[in-house]
């Protein structure tokens, strides 16, 4: 009677372990991206994984594996789509991470942003303030300070704090009502 019930203590045991070491779709969806990725952007896609919906995370992994199916000569095609449709790419967040290039280039050199760059970046199409978020939230302390001031200055002088995630809601409505 012991043995049994010390089998089904490791059983049990087993199962657990297992479940505590599964990864979640979103992790898995980092680890699929950084394979492909260079450190820093997997670093940064790392840190921003509790941000993504599961649900979208869950259809990510099933685009994978869909690729995975493929033939080899359109698996690259297949991967673009999938990676769009995570980040939610449209034709708008391309051309805002376009415009937002050299911008973003000069803080990552400088940890400031000249008048011209902040120009630029007010410019750029609303879907631009997720990706001022996200570097906001990825950026070291200068970094962080200009970017802030670029997210008051687009919201006509009002400030909502310092983390990116105070300004989430109000990119959200910004994409959708312009």
């Amino acid at each position: 009677m012991i043995g049994v019930a010390s089998l089904m203590g490791v059983a049990i045991l087993g199962v657990a372990a297992t479940r505590l070491f599964e990864r979640t779709p979103c992790e898995a969806v980092a680890a699929r991206l950084c394979e492909f990725a260079t450190p820093s952007e997997c670093a940064a896609f790392r840190q921003n994984l509790p941000s993504f919906a599961e649900a979208r995370c869950v259809r990510a992994v099933e685009g994978f594996e869909a690729v995975d199916a493929m033939p080899p000569f359109v698996r690259s095609a297949g991967m673009t789509r999938v990676v769009e449709e995570l980040f939610e790419m449209t034709p708008e967040t391309v051309e805002a991470a376009k415009l937002l290039e050299a911008p973003m280039r000069e803080l990552d050199r400088t940890g400031t942003l000249s008048a011209q760059a902040v120009d630029a970046i007010v410019a750029a199409p609303p879907a631009a303030c997720l990706q001022l978020i996200g570097k906001m939230n990825l950026s070291k302390d200068t970094a962080q300070q200009a970017l802030h001031g670029v997210l008051v200055k687009l919201n006509g002088g009002t400030d909502l704090g310092p983390e990116g995630a105070a300004w989430l809601d109000w990119c959200q409505a910004r994409r959708t009502t312009r």
